[in-house]
């Protein structure tokens, strides 16, 4: 009906207004933070948050996004692009990042959290 398909297109047109709002401050704290939108996009989809809608998991991946990795740890990439990370020291090397099971726990934790407040 048209009062179905008009109340259906206001709700879209919040829904694109709020995260049009929500991606400008988001940029604005990235900048602030010396980060690029692109670094905490990218961090978020190796951790599989869905930015658009988790915002309360931002703070989580701001933190993983500064850390950067951990000492004795460099990044590599191989001939097809693939980045991977090693440890000159150990000889320990891992197509995943050194703390992605610190930063996976604390997105398990925030979202645990987040559940438990509704």
């Amino acid at each position: 009906s048209l009062v179905c398909s008009t109340e259906k297109g206001r709700k879209e047109k919040k829904e694109m207004r709020l995260k049009v709002y929500t991606t400008d401050f988001l940029l604005l704290v990235f900048a602030s933070l010396s980060l690029t939108s692109w670094q905490v996009v990218e961090m978020a989809d190796l951790m599989g948050v869905d930015i658009s809608t988790e915002y309360d998991l931002i703070d989580v991946l701001i933190d993983a996004t500064k850390e950067g990795i951990p000492d004795g740890w460099e990044v590599g990439q191989d001939s097809e692009g693939f980045v991977y990370y090693f440890n000159a020291e150990s000889g320990e090397s891992s197509w995943d990042h050194p703390n992605d099971d610190v930063y996976a726990e604390k997105v398990r934790l925030a979202v645990e959290n987040t559940e438990t407040a509704c």
